[in-house]
């Protein structure tokens, strides 16, 4: 990850938290062309990356803005359906989650965020992921869900990153943590218009459709 070089805040309307990090000389991941091993050689960096930052932390906020009444209001301004919406609130209310669960997730896990440095011609290089602004204190299936959609469930990064895992397995997790990330609703609406998602199980069915097919059709 990118060198820290310094950090502070500003209030004016709102808090204003930020950091300034090292600029890094790279080409953006999704810029390179790559070879499937090279693709699951990546996926693999990206994981070790993670489980390195993955670790329990102080409590900051944000665990609860999916559950909150303003997330479901951006629901339907999106164009849910009052049928998913309550399904995912009922979901969510029903979801066991254990405090040991929750650990800090970058939680923007995608191929704009992932920049390989200049001196790698291919993922034998070093990856560094950018862009720390949706950071969230979340359960680790947030970040491994988003990392999946964030893949474009393609198969070779999928198996770099997670390594033997059922499309069943995958499903589950990701209807879990995408449900729970304060992006899903974004992530959901990329792969299918919001008003399509006429509830969980046609989300789940969707999920699972990508994850097998390795992407969209």
């Amino acid at each position: 990850m990118p060198r820290l070089i310094a950090s502070g805040e500003v209030e004016d309307r709102y808090l204003f938290r930020y950091t300034v990090s090292e600029f890094i000389e790279g080409r953006p991941l999704k810029d390179v062309p790559l070879t499937d091993a090279e693709k699951r050689a990546a996926g693999r960096q990206l994981r070790e990356i993670c489980d390195r930052w993955n670790t329990p932390c102080v409590p900051w906020g944000g665990a609860e803005l999916p559950l909150s009444v303003q997330y479901e209001d951006g629901l339907r301004e999106d164009g849910y359906t009052e049928r998913f919406i309550a399904q995912r609130a009922q979901y969510l209310r029903d979801l066991p989650l254990d405090p040991v669960e929750f650990v800090y997730c970058h939680a923007d896990l995608c191929m704009d965020n992932y920049l390989l440095r200049e001196n790698g011609n291919s993922a034998n290089g070093e990856i560094v992921i950018l862009d720390f602004a949706d950071s969230q204190y979340a359960p680790i299936c947030v970040e491994h869900a988003v990392a999946a959609a964030g893949f474009e469930f393609e198969k070779p990064y999928i198996q770099g990153f997670f390594g033997d895992i059922s499309a069943e397995g995958l499903t589950d997790l990701c209807l879990k943590g995408l449900l729970l990330s304060i992006n899903g609703r974004y992530i959901f609406d990329y792969f299918c218009p919001a008003a399509k998602i006429g509830s969980l199980d046609f989300l789940k069915e969707l999920l699972r459709d990508l994850i097998v097919n390795g992407g969209p059709k």
